[in-house]
């Protein structure tokens, strides 16, 4: 398999969060593309093949999903700065803006029932909790095959060992105007900010 050179590549000015290592926007290939660099080690002590790999680990993952019919963003290997990195592409566009779980269940009111820790602790992860809130928090029960979805990356998550997952990357896409749809399944990563970027149809493109 051949490595993608984006040594060249112009960057996007788009710029994302997370904890597993560096990540810059660029363009390529007529569309915006998030290249994911593996973690620093100076400071690990021992084994640690999940940072130097992740790029690896991030593709692989991908695949996954996408063997088992998941729709999920489209990765590419390739070299930026001497090194492995996996590139992503990025599916947001002009129209459409991810919204993080996290965000989502922030809004939930601490008056709501039945939840093991404050309905608003967007952090929280007791899955009672996580289902409580997909059912409670109308921009998500609306969308058809929601639950599917979350159990999908649920089970996908356990299966390839993916360490990363957060109520910080997944969520629900939003046109700004009242309207909610899925998208494509990421294993890892979150858009913070926006800059210029061209346009796309918003479609989601799986990965084969």
């Amino acid at each position: 398999m051949a490595l993608i050179d984006f040594e060249g590549c112009e960057k996007s000015r788009r710029f994302y969060a997370g904890n597993a290592g560096r990540k810059i926007g660029v363009v390529w290939n007529g569309g915006n593309w998030i290249l994911k660099f593996p973690g620093p080690t100076g400071r690990l002590q021992g084994s640690v093949p999940s940072y130097t790999t992740a790029p690896l680990s991030e593709f692989l993952g991908s695949h996954v999903y996408g063997m088992l019919g998941i729709p999920v963003h489209e990765t590419v290997l390739g070299i930026r700065g001497g090194k492995v990195v996996c590139a992503c592409r990025d599916f947001t566009d002009d129209d459409w803006e991810l919204v993080e779980f996290h965000d989502l269940k922030n809004s939930l009111s601490d008056d709501e029932p039945g939840f093991t820790e404050s309905a608003s602790t967007g952090s929280g992860v007791v899955l009672a909790d996580v289902r409580a809130a997909i059912n409670r928090i109308p921009e998500l029960a609306g969308i058809d095959g929601v639950r599917e979805r979350f159990w999908d990356m649920f089970v996908t998550d356990a299966f390839i060992r993916n360490i990363d997952r957060n109520n910080t990357n997944w969520g629900v896409l939003s046109d700004r105007k009242g309207h909610y749809r899925l998208p494509c399944t990421t294993t890892a990563t979150r858009s913070t900010t926006n800059g210029p970027k061209p346009r796309s149809n918003g479609a989601c493109p799986k990965t084969n």
